[in-house]
C-alpha cells in the first residue's frame, strides 16, 4: 500500500509545494522492511545520492555524513524527516528541505527526497529558513515546521491561510511532561534555575502566540507504543498523551499522535489537508479541537453505502475485513452520532458500534496506515495553488507606476527656487513649523497659532530637526519645498493606482499623467502649503479602503490604516473632513456586510485622531486660543467675516477676472472642473439607475462620494463664503478620478439601459443607418483620445512657459537689497511678504505723504500686483504719485508680483501735503 492508497487526498497535493523544515538532514539507519532501496532518479546529484544509499545499507561513515552536509541524528524516536519528504515527493510532491549547511556541503542540491537548500549554520539556521520563507512565502502551499529545540516560527513570514503543521518529537515531549520545559540547556550555561525556568515560559509562551490554533503533531517512539500495548512493568514508560500534551503546552489547535516509520509521511499530509480545508473554510463542518477519538464498529455494507466523502480527512476507514471500523478523530460517542447521520448511517442500528478509543488502539491503528487501513477521502478538493504572477505584466505595471511618480517629482522639482514666487501663506507656515522644531509648540510670532491644525507644521519641523535651521526664513521655506513636491508626486501615484482599481489601466494612465502635468497642481506642490499633504493623505485613504481583503484581520487593518490616513488629512486642514470623514460615514450607513465594518471603523478612528488632536490641544493649555481662532476661520469660511479672498472688501479683483487672467496657464484644470462637476453627477445618476456597476469595486463607490461632497462645498464657498484659489487644488483632482471613472463606466451603462420602453426601430434604411452609426461610434472612440492628447500637450506647454521664465522676484531683491542698500537705513514694507523674505524690512502704513516724511530718509518696498489687487498699506492714489516724493532705485519683474519697486525717500513731503492723495482715495 503506497501514500495513494492510505491518503486518497494526496492526489490533491500533487504538484504543490511543501517545504520541510529541519536543523538536519536526518536518515534512517537501516531500510523499512518491504521497502525500495530508493534509487536515484534521473537528473539528482551523484554525490547526496551515494550518501544516501550507503547510509541505508548502514555502511556509511560519520565523515562521509559531514562531507556531504547530512548528519545522522539519533533519539529522535524513530522518526527521519528525510524519510517523510522521500514519501512526499514520490507521491508527486514538490518538496524542498531547508536545514542548515555543514562546512563543505553544497547550497542547493536535488535529493531523492526533493530538493535540499542549506544555509546558515548552528546557530543562524533560524534566520536562513526565516528568510528564505518570506522571500517565497507566495509559492510555498504547506510548512512542516520540525521541531529540534526551538521551533522556526515559519508563521511570522506566512500568509494567514498557509498550512502549517508544527512536529514535535518524542524527547521534547518528555521534557515538557516532565516540567523542564522544551528548551534543553545546558548545566555549564551558567544561567541560574531561576532564569532558565523563565526562559523556558517565555518560549512555550510565544510558541503558543505564534502558532496558535495550527496543528500540532507528534511522533511518538515504537518503545512507547510498545509499552502502551503491553503494559508491562519492565517496559519503556509510555509516551505522553495527547491530554497531556494539551495540558503543559496549552495548545489551542488540533493535536495528531503518529507513530514513526513510513506512516508519518500520510499523517503528516492528513494535517495539512485539514488545515487546508479549516483555513479556506472547505469541506465538511470544522471539528473543534479536542483529544477524543471514536471508534465505530459496524457491517462492511452499511460503509460501502456510506458517504465517507462527507468524513474528515484525518478519519481513519478499515474495510478489510466483513466487519468494518472507522476510527473518528476529535470526536466523542455524542459527536459521533452526528458524524454517522451525516455520512448516512444509522447511529441506532444494533449492528453498529460506537465506543471511545483507547490510545493505544488508536496508535496501533495509525500504524497500520499503510497496511489495512487508509484515511477517509475528501469531497472538496483543495483550493488552486496560489500562482506567482505573471513575469512580464505586473513588473511592467509596477516599474511604470514607479516611473510616473518619478516623472511628477522631476516636474515639480525643476526649477522649484525659481519657478514660483514666494507666497505668504508658505512663510506662515514654515515659520509655525521652525517655532515646533524649536520645542516651542505651534507658535507664530510669540502666539499660539491654532487657525490650522499641526500635522504639516510637525512635518516641517521633523525636515528641519535633519537639514538644520538655516536662521533666515525664505531660505528655510526655499529648502522645504521639496516636502511639497514628495507629497504631490505622492498624490499623483496613489490616485492612479485608485483609479485602477475602479478604472481600466489605459484610463488610469491617462489620468495619472494629467495630473502630473497639471499646471494647477505644480503650482501648489512646488510651494510649502497645506493643500499637498492632506490631499496625498486623502487619497491614500481612498486607496486603502478601495479594496476589501477576504482575512477579518486585515480588513480591520486596512480600516484603521485608512482611517489614519484621514486623520492626516483632517489634523493639517478641518476643511478636509468634508471630503474624508463625511463621505465615508454616509457610505458606511448605506452598505451591508464587511464594507459597512471597514468604512465605519475608519470614520470612528478619523473622529478619534481629531478628537486627539484637540484633547492634547486643550491639556497643553492652547484651548482658549483654539477656541477664539476656530471660530474666526469657521466665520471666515462662511462669509460672514470676509479677509482673504476673492470677496474681502480690500480686494479689488473678482473671481471671473481671476479666471480670465489665469486662462492661458489653467485653461485644462479650468475645464477638469467643469467636465468633473457634469461627470460627477451622471455617476450619482448612474449608481442610482445601474448599482451592479458599482457593486463590484469599492473604488467606484468612494470616488463618486468623495467628489460629490467636494463639489457643494466649493459652490458654497463661490457663492457665499470665502474662496481661495487654493480651496480648488482637491478639486481638481477628484474632477479627474471623477471624469475618468465617467468614461470608463458610460459604455457599460449605455449598453445596459438599452431601448428606451415604447420605443421601436424602422427597418427602413438600415443600411445607410447601420454605417451611420459605425462612423459615430468610431468618432465617439476617438475623441477621448484626441481630447487627452490635448489636454497633455497644453499642460506641457504650460508647464514649459512656468519653468522657463523665473519668477523669483522677491528672492531677487533680497540679494540686491543685501549688496546695495547700508545696513543702518531704514526698509519700509506695503505687504505682509516682502518682510518675509527681507528680514530688515518692516511693514508700515502710508495713508498719506506725512507718513512717507517720517520715513525719510529710507527706502520703500512695494509690490504693483498687490496694490491693483487692493492688499497693500498704502493707497493707489499715493503710490500713483509716488514718483514726487521718492526716487525709484531698482525694479524686479516677475510673474505673481508683476514687479517689485524699491524707492529711495530723499525728498521732503511736507511741501506736496496739500495736493497729496488721502485715505479716500485708497478705493
Amino acid at each position: 500500500m503506497n501514500l495513494h492508497s492510505a491518503l486518497p487526498a494526496t492526489e490533491d497535493w500533487r504538484g504543490r509545494h511543501v517545504v520541510v523544515c529541519d536543523r538536519w538532514e536526518t536518515y534512517r539507519s537501516r531500510p523499512v522492511q518491504g521497502e525500495s532501496d530508493g534509487a536515484a532518479p534521473p537528473g539528482s546529484s551523484g554525490d547526496t545520492d551515494r550518501a544516501d544509499h550507503a547510509d541505508r545499507s548502514g555502511t556509511r561513515s560519520t565523515g562521509s555524513a559531514r562531507r556531504t552536509g547530512s548528519a545522522r541524528r539519533t533519539g529522535q524516536g524513530g522518526f527521519h524527516s528525510t524519510e517523510t519528504a522521500r514519501e512526499l515527493h514520490r507521491a508527486g510532491v514538490r518538496v524542498t528541505y531547508l536545514t542548515a549547511r555543514p562546512r563543505g556541503a553544497a547550497r542547493r542540491e536535488t535529493t531523492v527526497h526533493g530538493t535540499v537548500v542549506r544555509g546558515g549554520g548552528r546557530l543562524t539556521v533560524w534566520l536562513f529558513v526565516l528568510l528564505w520563507l518570506a522571500r517565497h512565502r507566495h509559492t510555498v502551499d504547506a510548512v512542516i515546521d520540525v521541531r529540534n529545540g526551538l521551533p522556526f516560527f515559519s508563521p511570522l513570514v506566512l500568509p494567514r491561510r498557509t498550512p502549517v503543521a508544527l512536529l514535535v518529537l518524542a524527547a521534547s515531549l518528555r521534557r515538557t511532561i516532565d516540567g523542564r520545559g522544551l528548551t534543553r540547556l545546558p548545566a555549564h550555561s551558567g544561567l541560574p534555575r531561576r532564569i532558565g525556568g523563565l526562559l523556558r515560559r517565555v518560549e512555550v509562551c510565544a510558541v503558543r502566540l505564534v502558532y496558535g490554533r495550527r496543528a500540532l503533531c507528534t511522533v511518538l517512539p515504537p518503545s512507547s507504543r510498545d509499552a502502551a500495548c503491553s503494559r508491562d512493568a519492565v517496559s519503556p514508560a509510555p509516551a505522553p498523551s495527547p491530554a497531556a500534551v494539551r495540558a503543559s503546552l496549552g495548545w489551542r489547535g488540533p493535536i495528531y499522535p503518529a507513530p514513526p516509520g513510513p506512516a508519518n509521511a500520510a499523517h503528516l499530509l492528513a494535517a495539512l489537508a485539514a488545515e487546508h480545508q479549516r483555513l479556506h473554510a472547505h469541506g465538511p463542518p470544522h471539528r473543534l479541537p479536542s483529544d477524543a477519538r471514536t471508534l465505530v464498529t459496524l457491517p462492511r455494507t452499511a460503509l460501502d453505502d456510506a458517504d465517507l466523502a462527507a468524513l474528515h480527512v484525518t478519519d481513519l476507514v478499515d474495510a478489510s475485513t466483513p466487519r468494518s471500523s472507522l476510527l473518528l478523530a476529535g470526536t466523542g460517542e455524542h459527536g459521533a452520532h452526528e458524524v454517522l447521520k451525516r455520512i448516512g448511517i444509522d447511529p441506532s442500528d444494533e449492528h453498529v458500534e460506537i465506543r471511545t478509543a483507547r490510545d493505544d488502539e488508536a496508535l496501533a491503528r495509525q500504524q497500520d496506515v499503510f497496511g489495512r487501513h487508509q484515511y477517509a477521502p475528501v469531497r472538496a478538493p483543495l483550493a488552486e495553488p496560489p500562482r506567482p504572477p505573471r513575469p512580464t505584466r505586473a513588473p511592467r505595471a509596477a516599474v511604470g507606476l514607479a516611473a510616473l511618480c518619478v516623472f511628477a517629482f522631476v516636474l515639480r522639482m525643476t526649477a522649484i527656487d525659481s519657478a514660483y514666487d514666494l507666497h505668504v501663506d508658505e512663510c506662515y507656515y514654515v515659520e509655525v513649523g521652525r517655532s515646533i522644531a524649536r520645542g516651542e509648540g505651534p507658535a507664530y510670532h510669540g502666539g499660539y497659532f491654532a487657525l490650522h491644525p499641526p500635522a504639516f507644521f510637525a512635518v516641517l519641523a521633523g525636515v528641519l530637526q535633519v537639514i538644520g535651521d538655516k536662521g533666515d526664513l525664505m531660505t528655510d521655506v526655499l529648502a522645504l519645498r521639496p516636502v511639497s513636491a514628495v507629497l504631490g508626486a505622492v498624490t499623483v501615484l496613489a490616485g492612479t493606482l485608485l483609479l485602477r482599481r475602479a478604472a481600466r489601466p489605459a484610463v488610469a494612465w491617462a489620468v495619472g499623467l494629467l495630473l502630473a502635468l497639471d499646471p494647477f497642481l505644480n503650482r501648489f506642490d512646488s510651494r510649502a502649503m497645506l493643500e499637498a499633504q492632506a490631499m496625498a493623505a486623502t487619497v491614500v485613504g481612498l486607496l486603502i479602503l478601495a479594496r476589501t481583503p477576504p482575512v477579518r484581520r486585515a480588513r480591520m487593518a486596512s480600516a484603521v490604516g485608512a482611517g489614519l490616513a484621514f486623520a492626516v488629512a483632517v489634523t493639517t486642514k478641518d476643511w478636509y473632513c468634508l471630503i474624508t470623514f463625511l463621505p465615508v460615514g454616509v457610505l458606511g450607513l448605506s452598505s451591508t456586510g464587511a464594507v459597512r465594518r471597514m468604512r465605519l471603523t475608519a470614520a470612528a478612528v478619523t473622529a478619534a485622531g481629531y478628537g486627539s488632536y484637540v484633547a492634547v490641544t486643550a491639556a497643553t493649555g492652547g484651548w482658549s486660543a483654539w477656541r477664539e481662532q476656530k471660530l474666526d476661520g469657521i466665520l471666515r469660511a462662511s462669509g460672514v467675516k470676509q479677509i482673504t479672498g476673492f470677496g474681502s472688501p480690500h480686494n479689488t479683483t473678482d473671481l471671473h477676472g481671476r479666471l480670465l487672467a489665469h486662462l492661458d496657464h489653467y485653461l485644462v484644470p479650468y475645464g477638469l472642473i467643469g467636465l468633473g462637476a457634469c461627470a460627477t453627477g451622471w455617476l450619482l445618476w448612474c449608481r442610482r439607475r445601474h448599482p451592479g456597476l458599482f457593486a463590484g469595486s469599492p473604488a467606484r463607490s468612494l470616488i463618486t462620494a468623495v467628489a460629490a461632497c467636494s463639489y457643494p462645498a466649493d459652490a458654497y464657498a463661490v457663492v457665499w463664503g470665502t474662496t481661495e484659489e487654493q480651496m480648488f487644488y482637491p478639486t481638481v483632482i477628484l474632477s479627474a478620478l471623477a471624469f475618468g471613472l465617467a468614461m470608463h463606466l458610460y459604455p457599460q451603462a449605455r449598453t445596459l439601459g438599452g431601448v428606451l420602453p415604447g420605443r421601436t426601430r424602422s427597418r427602413s434604411g438600415s443600411g445607410s443607418r447601420s454605417g451611420y452609426r459605425r462612423r459615430r461610434s468610431r468618432i465617439a472612440a476617438a475623441l477621448p483620445l484626441l481630447l487627452a492628447a490635448l489636454a497633455l500637450s497644453l499642460d506641457a506647454r504650460a508647464w514649459t512657459r512656468v519653468h522657463t521664465s523665473p519668477d523669483d522676484a522677491h528672492r531677487r531683491t533680497r540679494v540686491w537689497v543685501d549688496s546695495h542698500i547700508p545696513r543702518d537705513a531704514t526698509i519700509a514694507a506695503t505687504d505682509d511678504t516682502v518682510p518675509q523674505a527681507i528680514p530688515r524690512a518692516l511693514q508700515r502704513d502710508f495713508d498719506g505723504p506725512e507718513d512717507l516724511a517720517r520715513m525719510r530718509p529710507g527706502y520703500l518696498v512695494v509690490s504693483r500686483e498687490l496694490i491693483a489687487q487692493g492688499y497693500t498699506t498704502i493707497t493707489p492714489g499715493l503710490y500713483a504719485g509716488l514718483g514726487r516724493y521718492a526716487r525709484l532705485v531698482h525694479r524686479e519683474p516677475g510673474a505673481t508680483a508683476k514687479a517689485l519697486e524699491i524707492y529711495e525717500l530723499r525728498r521732503s513731503a511736507n511741501a506736496h501735503t496739500r495736493d497729496a492723495p488721502t485715505r479716500k482715495d485708497r478705493r
